[in-house]
């Protein structure tokens, strides 16, 4: 019996969506028969054309992933909890905005299930692109995923990192699940708004078991609230103010999109930062406001929803500003900074992959004294770092620490300038117990700054700042760094 069950579910999901595909390519009904005569075990279906790749089935999506000869960042059994968390995650938070019933508790039938297609590169996702119809490709070139509504379809490609692999879904799932809940009004929205939204959503944390989505991570490649801080405080000062509307929005995204300072380039893509930000904001400081505004918005035009919503907050200290939304900004930065290679918020603790050097700093200002961390090595020969007087990229010490055995290690003293590595110390033993607790603490001195590092709370060594002034050295940040190989850092102290 559960062979014809699964028989008949496969067959028709196989019709369907091959019907609708090649219908889409004006194939001819004998093509399309012959095509039918392939039938495909229960672990497998077929995808695009002839080949035959890994597929999985949730309530509410079939999941397909092209081969890979890479290791999978994110295998199908995770994409299942995923998208179940994820769905729920949005119905509490946007389904009382949109007035809508929750999506995550519907199954539809196999043949009705949107499906999402995780292609292996960006050749093969722009490959797709053409094949199910999506006018200019061209123009989805520098994008990570695609929501085609007509064919019911998820296209993306695997990003470099786990992260961005899951935050592209994510994304892309937060537009269809828009669409499901607001039918035609979700495009009459202006692009700041829809964009904006799926942002939102998609900024998480995942930790291999629980997601948290609609919130952003310690440490972010795009670092959307730095690059805001950033953007408004360059702005001259009567060009941030006066209340929120969708035609102040639409002058800030013409702005960034034409504005050229030779001392502060144009970064791709500020305008999404903008819209993730906006969105956080109102969504979170505005709910019923927000709310009113999508009930309006399928009655009339996005200005006057837009009125009919906030209308009543006029000259109340909630009525949404410019100079309140730039505070809002201000006091919502990531406590992390990234500066190259891959990092990632995996709830409680932070992990760091390198081939080479990965870093992250703290970020805002003033620094704090001390630095305290419990690390565990994810590979053999992993060398980890603590990050001190870090001027840039390129300018910065460290004290390196690599595990020699069940109960030694060894560190170094080593200063990175000018695109070179210099050892200021041999490597040097030290004992060590299960586990391994870094620390690094800066004191005051009169010749400028000290610093202390222990060792699972031993105290290992003391280095002088020199005739390096005091002042400029305490504002400089600290940080973690992974040297080669893979760890994680549970960070006990605050940013």
């Amino acid at each position: 019996m559960k062979f014809k069950r699964w028989f008949s579910e496969s067959r028709n999901y196989i019709v369907t969506s091959l019907f609708r595909h090649f219908a889409r390519q004006q194939c001819t009904l004998p093509g399309l028969a012959l095509v039918l005569l392939f039938l495909s075990p229960q672990n497998m279906i077929l995808a695009v054309g002839v080949e035959v790749w890994p597929q999985l089935e949730t309530p509410r999506f079939l999941v397909i992933a092209e081969r890979t000869p890479r290791l999978e960042p994110v295998s199908l059994a995770d994409w299942d909890s995923i998208l179940r968390q994820y769905l729920e995650q949005l119905d509490s938070k946007f389904a009382p905005l949109f007035g809508g019933e929750s999506l995550a508790q519907t199954q539809p039938p196999l043949g009705q299930k949107p499906i999402l297609l995780i292609c292996a590169d960006k050749a093969s996702y722009l490959k797709r692109l053409g094949e199910y119809g999506v006018a200019n490709p061209a123009a989805a070139a520098g994008s990570g995923g695609y929501y085609h509504p007509d064919a019911n379809i998820i296209i993306t490609w695997r990003q470099p990192t786990d992260y961005y692999s899951r935050h592209v879904v994510l994304h892309e799932v937060a537009h269809w699940y828009c669409l499901q809940q607001l039918g035609p009004r979700y495009t009459k929205l202006p692009l700041w708004l829809c964009e904006g939204m799926a942002d939102f959503a998609a900024f998480h944390v995942w930790d291999g078991q629980t997601l948290r989505a609609m919130h952003m991570p310690q440490v972010s490649l795009e670092n959307y609230p730095a690059r805001l801080d950033s953007l408004f405080k360059r702005l001259p000062c009567d060009e941030t103010h006066g209340e929120i509307s969708p035609e102040s929005v639409m002058q800030y995204f013409e702005l960034l999109r034409t504005e050229h300072d030779s001392d502060n380039p144009v970064v791709p893509y500020d305008e999404y930062a903008l819209a993730w930000g906006l969105v956080a904001y109102l969504v979170d400081g505005f709910p019923r406001e927000m709310t009113r505004f999508f009930d309006a918005i399928r009655q009339v035009n996005t200005s006057e929803s837009w009125q009919s919503a906030f209308g009543e907050t006029n000259g109340d200290l909630k009525c949404p500003t410019w100079p309140r939304f730039v505070e809002w900004i201000g006091s919502h930065q990531l406590p992390w900074q990234w500066i190259w290679n891959y990092w990632e918020d995996t709830g409680s603790q932070l992990v760091g992959i390198s081939d080479s050097t990965a870093l992250i700093v703290r970020n805002g200002g003033p620094y704090a004294t001390i630095l305290r961390c419990k690390v565990t090595p994810l590979l053999d020969g992993t060398t980890v770092g603590l990050v001190f007087r870090y001027e840039n990229s390129e300018q910065f010490e460290m004290l390196q620490f690599r595990e020699t055995g069940k109960d030694a290690a060894v560190w170094r003293h080593v200063r990175f300038a000018q695109k070179k590595r210099e050892a200021l110390s041999r490597w040097q033993k030290i004992a060590k117990t299960e586990g391994t607790r870094l620390e690094i603490e800066a004191e005051p001195s009169p010749q400028g700054q000290k610093f202390r590092f222990s060792c699972n709370d031993r105290l290992i060594t003391v280095i002088s700042a020199g005739d390096t002034d005091a002042g400029t050295e305490g504002r400089l940040p600290f940080g973690l760094a992974v040297q080669s190989g893979a760890a994680q850092f549970h960070v006990e102290t605050a940013p």
